[in-house]
């Protein structure tokens, strides 16, 4: 199980959402394009620190709601990029920048090497 989750981290899109932010954004709002990735890196440091919180329901609840609503939100993404909903965009990916950082990033890191410990 603790291969699976460090295989899942590697899969979740995290680092292009954050590597191509401005030209993500670019198009719907040129003034915000060139600070995305920073507000998006703080967002997750942010919700990663704020994991101190939520880490008292369990790492397989938290994993478990990660994965789901990370999910949700991705396809959130990619249906707000093809109808082209300008609003929507900066939402959904702060969103799912801090799911990100509040379950599968912290989680991703202790879980494995509690189950993988020789």
């Amino acid at each position: 199980m603790g291969i699976h989750v460090i295989i899942l981290r590697q899969f979740i899109g995290a680092n292009c959402i954050v590597t191509f932010a401005g030209q993500i954004i670019e198009p719907f709002a040129p003034s915000v394009a060139t600070h995305m990735a920073l507000f998006l890196n703080f967002i997750q440091l942010l919700f990663n620190i704020l994991n101190i919180l939520f880490i008292k329901a369990g790492r397989k609840p938290l994993l478990l709601f990660g994965t789901a609503s990370m999910s949700f939100f991705c396809i959130g993404i990619a249906l707000v990029l093809i109808y082209q909903i300008e609003t929507a965009i900066l939402l959904f990916m702060s969103i799912y920048m801090a799911l990100n950082g509040a379950s599968l990033l912290p989680v991703g890191w202790a879980y494995p090497s509690e189950v993988l410990a020789p």
